[in-house]
């Protein structure tokens, strides 16, 4: 089922990235034919500088729901546009008079400029910009296609590969069930029935063969075992002094399966923690439990100062801390504690603190502390931090040091992931911060592109208001004084209304760099505010 979807999706993709390729020529092609189109029809416009003929030449792009601007430039000037209340300073300069036409995809936007001339001379040029919605669109029918193509495919291959499985598991299962009642039993004599004749058939056959070489293997076991019985009986007196040193060997061998069960219990603990914390005590309480350490602490090397931070301690008798004089997030010289050679990878082992000049031995000698191991944790061959125990009286045997070597190993792996974990969990919620931030502001944008397209109904709908009440006010002479105040109160309305369109509409565009500031008196803004909002407050108790 995985080969058969890595070939279906290896396919797809390739499909898909020619789809992609051939519908990029496509829209160049298109797009070209259409600048040519109108750079042909613009050509009699520009002779005669009619640029309202131009700008409804523009206007047939409407039905061109992916062409989002276009421009006619006469010459280096731009001479009409589309759509009409686009401002200007968002087209692009006009390239200069006789430069050949180009297509650029830009910004997720393909960009057109096509040269238009009359009699062989240039006398302007087309600019025309589209998005990539189709594209877009076209994918999402391919993706959602190959999706469902893929899924079908697969179950198919569940379903085919169900049914041929019990062909080959039946007879496996078969060998298994004689394999354990042979090994329960210890009965050679048993065998197990032939089914098919292909591999599976060939497999029951080798192992009842080797079945029957067991069983004959076995008797001459047993007779050499009589035989090693009564040689056993007759060297008995002459094995006594090799009895002795087999069980100090058996002693040792106890001791290593001791230490590697509690290796093995110590790694399946830390297993469980994904918190450096929590990681370091558990390991620190293990050793404190079965290996009779009196005091221990992990350092985390810090790379850039040559410093050892420590990060975990942990204390058999709490009485001792003071005199200890370490604590959590204390801060020390590598060259002070006397575990440089930790660096380079190698352990350090103090018999006796008393003698030893470093700083950690003497505060350790202060707390009555006799011996210390300390082994480095390495990650990558590089130091990431050590591990210190210590104990009142014995100091640490060479058993003792190798496993504490191989914990270490065990330790830094696991210490160094979840570090890697805790800072991907930081970089995942900043993450998660920055993308709201994002979906915050792709919601502002869509909300300035709707109030323009209001602001802009409304200036439509406000124009012949005030217009023709202003004619009217100028120019029909027998009004009362009544109808004339009244078409002022109109007019005025307007004007009030178109005001706060504008004030809407600087609200929501993004102000030029080069605009100058208007200076506000905010006396004068509050005086205002409190008159236009007195009938909604006034009568409020």
């Amino acid at each position: 089922m995985t080969v058969t979807t890595v070939a279906l999706l290896l396919v797809s993709i390739g499909f898909v990235a020619y789809e992609l390729f051939t519908f990029q020529q496509r829209m160049r092609r298109d797009l070209a034919a259409q600048g040519q189109m109108i750079g042909e029809l613009s050509v009699a416009a520009l002779n005669h500088t009619n640029s309202a003929e131009a700008e409804k030449i523009l206007a047939a792009l409407e039905t061109r729901e992916h062409v989002k601007a276009a421009a006619i430039y006469n010459g280096n000037r731009l001479f009409a546009w589309y759509p009409s209340n686009t401002s200007i300073s968002t087209f692009p300069l006009s390239p200069e008079p006789g430069d050949a036409s180009h297509l650029n995809f830009k910004a997720g936007n393909l960009e057109l400029f096509h040269e238009i001339a009359s009699g062989g001379d240039p006398i302007g040029s087309i600019y025309i910009k589209s998005d990539l919605g189709e594209i877009r669109e076209q994918m999402g029918h391919y993706a959602a296609f190959f999706i469902w193509f893929i899924l079908a495919t697969a179950g198919l291959t569940y379903f085919l590969s169900k049914r041929l499985q019990r062909s080959i598991s039946d007879p496996i299962i078969q060998l298994a069930k004689t394999a354990r009642t042979v090994a329960a039993e210890k009965n050679y004599s048993l065998r197990a029935a032939k089914q098919g004749r292909a591999e599976l058939g060939e497999l029951t056959d080798n192992f009842n063969e080797m079945l029957g070489q067991i069983q004959q293997r076995d008797v001459i076991l047993h007779k050499i075992n009589d035989n090693l019985e009564k040689r056993v009986q007759e060297r008995t007196r002459d094995l006594e002094g090799q009895v002795a040193e087999r069980k100090r060997a058996e002693a040792a061998l106890h001791d290593q399966f001791t230490r590697t069960k509690l290796l093995n219990q110590i790694t399946h603990a830390i297993s469980e923690r994904q918190d450096l914390e929590s990681i370091l005590y558990v390991v620190l309480k293990q050793l404190e439990d079965h290996l009779a350490v009196e005091m221990g602490l992990v350092c985390l090397f810090q790379r850039t100062e040559e410093t050892l931070n420590i990060a975990a301690l942990r204390l058999k008798n709490p009485l001792l801390s003071k005199k200890l004089d370490l604590h959590e997030g204390m801060v020390m010289s590598l060259d002070q504690t006397g575990l440089r050679v930790c660096k380079h990878g190698e352990a350090v082992v103090t018999p006796d603190t008393y003698k030893s000049p470093a700083l950690l031995s003497e505060r350790l000698a202060a707390a009555g502390f006799r011996s210390a191991a300390a082994v480095p944790l390495l990650v990558d061959g590089r130091l990431f931090g050590t591990l210190v125990v210590s104990r009142l009286a014995e100091s640490f045997t060479a058993s003792e040091c190798e496993f504490l070597s191989t914990l270490s190993e065990q330790l830094a792996l696991a210490a160094h992931q979840a570090q890697l974990h805790a800072e991907l969990e930081k970089a995942y919620n900043e993450l998660r911060k920055t993308q709201q931030t994002v979906m915050q502001q792709e919601r502002l944008r869509a909300l300035g592109q709707m109030a323009s397209g209001v602001a802009h109904d409304i200036n439509n709908a406000l124009s012949p208001i005030v217009g023709f009440a202003d004619l009217l006010v100028r120019g029909e002479s027998g009004l009362t004084p009544n109808g004339k105040k009244y078409l002022q109160y109109i007019k005025t309305a307007g004007d009030d209304i178109t005001h706060i369109v504008a004030r809407l509409r600087d609200f929501y565009r993004q102000r030029e760099t080069s605009e100058a500031l208007q200076s506000l008196d905010l006396n004068d803004l509050a005086r205002q505010v409190i008159d236009m909002t007195r009938p909604r407050w006034r009568d409020i108790p």
